[in-house]
């Protein structure tokens, strides 16, 4: 290495180390500790440093595992905490059933009750009372209706040749007789109804009833006069009989 000369003294670029300074007791046993200028900064600089950051502790290390067992501490076992829990015993359920009292009635007793019917009456119409069609006026003929020794009441009804329409219809009570005047001329049939118990609202015999027809044709000229007897005899001159018929080829009242 180069040396050069600074004012006599020769001096070059070494290493020098500094020793260390010692320690020594002094008098009375005192420790002297000399401390350099930059050992005294480096040491500021630490205490700067510390003061500032967080040291963190290192976790203790674990003792390496070795042959014998660990001593293991026993800890306390934790004493079981007994709850008991006190069940409600079930309550009974009172359940009320409603019934209906039920209030004898009285037993009504049924009356047999007679309900007398009065008997129907049958009001006889007199004889010669208008019972279809209506008077026929404007001719002489006449026709006479004996019953005088019958046994039935009658109503003798008087139509037109070969017809069923009522004309003319009279009551004649059996025991009677009844002339029928003004008949005008032409040909008639006359049919006969007898029977017993006459029912004016069904205008109708109740019981025993014949349906009957004189079988020759009445024909009126002028003044010519019919005798009909409804009740039976002997005549060798009569010109006709009554004959029954259906009910249905009957003239409607």
């Amino acid at each position: 290495m180069a040396e050069r000369d600074y004012g006599g003294r020769r001096s070059g670029l070494r290493q020098h180390r500094t020793p260390s300074p010692a320690l020594s007791p002094r008098d009375g046993g005192t420790w002297m500790v000399t401390v350099r200028p930059s050992a005294l900064i480096l040491l500021l600089a630490c205490v700067i440093l510390a003061t500032g950051c967080t040291v963190q502790e290192a976790p203790p290390e674990l003792p390496a595992a070795t042959g014998i067992p660990a001593e293991t501490t026993a800890q306390p076992a934790s004493p079981e905490t007994l709850t008991t829990v006190a069940t409600p015993a079930p309550q009974a359920t009172l359940t009320t059933i409603a019934t209906r009292a039920t209030t004898a009635r009285p037993t009504s007793t049924k009356t047999a009750t007679t309900v007398t019917t009065p008997a129907k009456t049958y009001p006889r119409p007199a004889t010669g009372a208008l019972i279809a069609g209506k008077r026929i006026l404007g001719g002489y003929g006449r026709l006479k209706i004996d019953n005088v020794n019958g046994t039935k009441d009658s109503v003798a009804i008087l139509t037109r040749w070969h017809s069923t329409t009522p004309l003319l219809g009279v009551f004649i009570r059996h025991g009677d007789a009844h002339t029928n005047e003004n008949i005008p001329d032409g040909m008639y049939d006359l049919y006969i109804l007898s029977g017993e118990n006459w029912d004016n609202e069904r205008e109708q015999f109740d019981d025993s009833v014949d349906y009957l027809l004189f079988d020759t044709p009445l024909t009126f000229k002028s003044s010519e006069k019919w005798v009909v007897i409804l009740y039976p005899m002997e005549d060798e001159d009569a010109e006709g009989e009554l004959v029954p018929v259906p009910q249905k080829d009957f003239p409607d009242l």
